[in-house]
Parts: structure tokens; C-alpha cells; sequence
């Protein structure tokens, strides 16, 4: 029968966490779907960290932020959930990924790359997603631009910044990630925001920056400040420069949370398997292509990295693992 939590177990479970500098993985076993969410978000209000959930795939992902968003509420919690997604394609397929995808994993590497002391995120992710390489928070917070009505602001050098942020050029701006320019105009949609932006040049300032519907090009909102970050996009990459994994966007007082760790152990290794077989299909096909080991990182590397964060590992079914402590 599936475990629906109570308050002092909750306790017992943040306590084990809190008692030693590097734990054992905490186990909750049997535990119903519903119920994760309502740990996950105890453990948030309580524990006073950020927390790292991992699911195996993107459905998991969906019904674990539905429900948390109710158990916050419910708890009194009133806390961002960011969400980073899988591009949901591999880099050998000939196709590009949804744009709102792209949206969401920026939104979340700027909301992380911005920490203030003291501040806190709560963030799901899944296993695909994990696996690809990123850029380091440096890089990334450096490439950053802000553009600043009224500024001096060279178009050539601001076409060229686009390009170098990962934006496509197209004749009409339709989706984030894209540019177009005519006369002293220039239209974006940075890919975080949820409208394209008018730039409007006088000489080489910035006249004017507007939001605008996309469909009617009417004008929504005007800006004084509009900011543009990395479209993380592999079959563009803005950054070329070191890389790393989602885990290095946490730096201290972090808890990982599992969901479903035999699941997810499972989906690394058949999705590693995945990517060598599209690799080599790319590679019968004469392409030109990137390695796996350049676009991504090693399930066995991503598994060892999860030992060194303490833990909670929350499973629906009840198994044994040796020399792990268990909650009941």
C-alpha cells in the first residue's frame, strides 16, 4: 500500500538529512505519486536549501510540477518552480527543437546564475536533460547582454552579438531565438521572454525599445532595459567554451531528490545507447558531426557525480539496497 507521509515523519526525514556534513542517500519507499510532491515541498520549507529533483523523463516532470505547485500552496510555500527541460531531440536528427523549450531551460540557467545570498531554487529536471553539456555559469552570465534605451549602441556590433548569442536571422521574427533588421530596425525575441522586442535606432542609439505582438506587429509595453542571454540550442551553439553539467549551478546548502532512482539509473544508460546509435547512423550517412563525448556528458560520470550530493531517493515500489537507510 502506498505511504502517505505524516508530519513527524517528515521531521524524522529532515533531521537524518541535517545530521551528518555527507549522508547516505535518505530512502522513502512506497511513497504515492502525490505524496513526492508533498515531501519535496515539506523538505523545501523545512531543510532551508535548494533543492535538485530529477525525474527519468519529461511525463514524470509534468505531473511532479502539477502537484508541487498544489502542495506549495498548501504548505504555505511560495516559491518559482524552474523547470529544465530536454531539447527532446539528439543533435544527429535533422530538426530543431521546440522553441519554448529553449525558453525554459534559459529562463532557469539565468534564474540560477543570478543566485543572491540566501536566496533558494527549486528546480526539476530529467535525465536527458542532464546529460548534455552546458556552459559553465561564468560563461554564461558573461555573454549576457543588456541593452539600455538611450544607449550607444553600434547595429553591426549588436548583429554580430546576436549571431554569437545563438540567435537565427530570419525575415520576420516568428519564434524565440530569432532576429530580423530593416533600415533602423531591429526585431528580437530573446528566449526567455514571452514577446518579440522592437529596437529602434537613432544613428547608433537606442532610440526606443517596445515589445510587440508577433501576429498584429502592434506594440505591447515599452522597455528602458531589455536583457539577452545564450540560446541553448545544440544544433546552434552560442558558447563554445568549457562546459559543464546542471549540477555545477549549485554551489552550497543543496539536496538532491531522486524520483524513482532504479528508473532513472535505467533511462541513463538506454538514452547513452541512444545517442551512440544515432551517432553512428550520422556517421554512415558521411556527416560531418560532433562526438557524443563532446555534446555530452557519460551516465556512469552523471551517477558518480549524484554520490557526492546529499540525497533523498523517493521510489513507489519498495526494493533493497545494501548499506542505504530506509524510511518507512
Amino acid at each position: 500500500m502506498p505511504l502517505l507521509l505524516t508530519s513527524n515523519q517528515v521531521r524524522q526525514i529532515v533531521q537524518e538529512i541535517q545530521s551528518s556534513a555527507h549522508p547516505l542517500p535518505v530512502e522513502v519507499d512506497g511513497i504515492a505519486d502525490s505524496f513526492k510532491a508533498f515531501l519535496i515541498g515539506s523538505l523545501f520549507k523545512e531543510t532551508g536549501r535548494s533543492l535538485l529533483i530529477v525525474t527519468p523523463t519529461s511525463e514524470e516532470a509534468d505531473k511532479l510540477i502539477g502537484n508541487l505547485h498544489f502542495f506549495l500552496s498548501f504548505l504555505g510555500v511560495v516559491q518559482e518552480i524552474d523547470y529544465f527541460p530536454s531539447l527532446e531531440i539528439i543533435p544527429y536528427e535533422q530538426v530543431d527543437p521546440p522553441p519554448g523549450l529553449i525558453s525554459e531551460r534559459t529562463k532557469t540557467l539565468r534564474h540560477l546564475s543570478q543566485t543572491e545570498p540566501g536566496s533558494r531554487h527549486l528546480v526539476i529536471t530529467t535525465v536527458q536533460a542532464l546529460m548534455a553539456h552546458l556552459p559553465s555559469t561564468e560563461d554564461f552570465k558573461k555573454a549576457s547582454l543588456t541593452l539600455r534605451q538611450f544607449d550607444a549602441c553600434p547595429k553591426d556590433d549588436l548583429l554580430e552579438k546576436l549571431i554569437d548569442l545563438g540567435f537565427d536571422s530570419a525575415s520576420m521574427v516568428e519564434n524565440p531565438g530569432e532576429f530580423s533588421h530593416r533600415g533602423g530596425i531591429l526585431d528580437f525575441w530573446p528566449v526567455e521572454r514571452d514577446l518579440p522586442v522592437r529596437l529602434e535606432f537613432d544613428g547608433e542609439l537606442i532610440e526606443s525599445l517596445r515589445s510587440f505582438n508577433p501576429f498584429d506587429q502592434k506594440s505591447v509595453a515599452p522597455h528602458e532595459t531589455v536583457e539577452l542571454w545564450p540560446v541553448l540550442n545544440k544544433k546552434r551553439e552560442g558558447l563554445k567554451k568549457e562546459t559543464t553539467s546542471l549540477f555545477s549551478y549549485f554551489k552550497e546548502n543543496r539536496l538532491l531528490i531522486l524520483d524513482e532512482p532504479n528508473k532513472i539509473e535505467k533511462e541513463f544508460l538506454e538514452f547513452e545507447a541512444e545517442i551512440l546509435e544515432y551517432y553512428a547512423q550520422a556517421l554512415d550517412r558521411r556527416e560531418e558531426v560532433k562526438s557524443p563525448q563532446q555534446l555530452y556528458h557519460s551516465a556512469k560520470g552523471l551517477l558518480q557525480e549524484m554520490e557526492k550530493w546529499p540525497s533523498v531517493h523517493c521510489s513507489g515500489l519498495q526494493f533493497e539496497t545494501k548499506n542505504r537507510r530506509r524510511k518507512k
